[in-house]
């Protein structure tokens, strides 16, 4: 009986903090944002007390306010914990249905997490250029191999662009020739230079300088009749550049 008494004391002077925030200067972000956490809290203490589709009507009114906020792309996160409110009130009314917001909420939990690879990546890529950097090449290869990969991953939903591809690329490339490992290299160098030719803004003098480093790894298989090709047109972008 007490826990239902403070639990009901809980949503009153949650229910209080909503109505003081609605009198507040809407137009204002910080008060909008104010109504907003003062709804989640509503939200939360209606939920905890199997109150649903009061819950609801309060989520439904939180992702209203959000999708304003979340005008500012820094403010998406919070967006997507209001669907979730949504979605979570929604599965415990029986007689609706989610409809768009668990699609709205999947892209943008999806759009979030291919962000935060993508700084992951650069992250990732930042610390194996400082173990490059002290010729620690054994522990930068696994952290420029995890980026490469994620990168490959998020080309195709543009959050990343090739360039940043091609950049991890190569510096896989070169941890991989500083290891002795030169047919790995060998890969990883061709498939910079296939992403190379397709990037259609990439300057003659970027161009040669991939084309060239699938030079060395040939070279250095002693592939020459491969190389030599290869470097002549490096030689000539270099001219014309």
């Amino acid at each position: 009986m007490e826990v239902s008494v403070d639990l009901d004391r809980t949503i009153d002077d949650a229910g209080h903090t909503v109505q003081v925030a609605r009198g507040l200067e809407l137009n204002q972000r910080g008060n909008l944002r104010r109504l907003a956490d003062a709804l989640a809290a509503l939200w939360l203490a209606l939920s905890s007390a199997d109150r649903h589709e009061d819950a609801l009507v309060v989520a439904e009114e939180a992702v209203a306010i959000w999708r304003i906020l979340a005008e500012d792309p820094h403010e998406r996160l919070y967006l997507a914990t209001a669907l979730d409110m949504l979605t979570a009130s929604l599965s415990y009314t029986e007689d609706q249905a989610f409809g768009t917001a668990a699609d709205e909420l999947l892209r943008l939990r999806a759009e979030l997490a291919n962000e935060a690879s993508a700084e992951l990546a650069g992250s990732l890529i930042a610390v194996a250029d400082r173990h490059t950097a002290l010729d620690q090449h054994a522990a930068a290869r696994p952290l420029l191999e995890q980026a490469v990969a994620l990168r490959r991953q998020l080309v195709s939903t543009g959050v990343v662009e090739e360039f940043d591809l091609l950049v991890a690329l190569t510096g896989l490339r070169h941890c991989l020739s500083d290891l002795g490992e030169h047919e790995r290299g060998l890969e990883v160098a061709a498939e910079a230079v296939r992403l190379a030719r397709t990037i259609p803004d990439l300057s003659p003098t970027d161009l040669a300088s991939v084309l060239l480093n699938l030079v060395d790894s040939l070279r250095t298989l002693r592939q020459d009749a491969e190389a030599d090709p290869l470097e002549a047109e490096a030689t000539t972008l270099l001219r014309e550049d």
